[in-house]
């Protein structure tokens, strides 16, 4: 049933807890516990210029990098490049072992 438009309390404060919403016993809440990333931020220093925007935190990038590892997506790949995907010959290019070419 289709009730009375709710009014919108879009000047007020959301109040909500990540802590509450995340399981304790959550894979992510496990690998942030025991896996330290510090060393990240000293490999990653020299490549950093001293001067210029802020960047993202070394630490942070690699985090997602390893979130995206662990959940298997394929980051600015399109289905055309996919390696799941039939090149244009229909083969499959995982047997093959090699992308299919892009269109000219």
């Amino acid at each position: 049933m289709l009730g009375p438009a709710k009014p919108s309390r879009l000047d007020q404060p959301i109040t909500v807890s990540l802590e509450a919403l995340v399981p304790r016993d959550h894979f992510y809440r496990h690998v942030e516990a025991k896996l330290d990333l510090s060393f990240v931020r000293e490999w990653a220093q020299a490549l950093y210029a001293d001067r210029g925007r802020p960047s993202i935190d070394p630490v942070v990038f690699f985090s997602l990098q390893l979130i995206l590892f662990f959940e298997q997506e394929v980051v600015g790949s399109c289905p055309a490049r996919h390696p799941r995907f039939p090149d244009e010959r229909g083969e499959d290019t995982e047997k093959t072992g090699s992308l299919p070419a892009l269109p000219s």
